[in-house]
């Protein structure tokens, strides 16, 4: 089974999965295939010191502080948003 496969099967077992690719695949129909999965990102190995941290920065922040005030009714301060 390859990634986007995984990708699949993940995301229809557990819709809520938040899904990442780290490839050394760069092309641009291949990343639209990995989206296309449902996947939230895509970070090419070659990027990957300067992206993943990024990226996965940019989806925990959503994770963590939108999603809590969404399904329980408050909101964060502003000086506890990083954004």
């Amino acid at each position: 089974m390859n990634g986007m496969e995984a990708a699949r099967r993940i995301r229809a077992l557990v819709p809520e999965s938040k899904i990442i690719f780290l490839s050394q695949e760069s092309s641009a129909d291949v990343i639209e295939e990995a989206l296309n999965t449902g996947a939230r990102g895509y970070v090419v190995k070659t990027q990957a010191e300067s992206q993943l941290l990024a990226t996965m920065t940019r989806r925990s922040r959503k994770l963590f502080l939108d999603r809590p005030s969404r399904k329980y009714g408050f909101t964060l301060p502003s000086e506890c948003d990083p954004r």
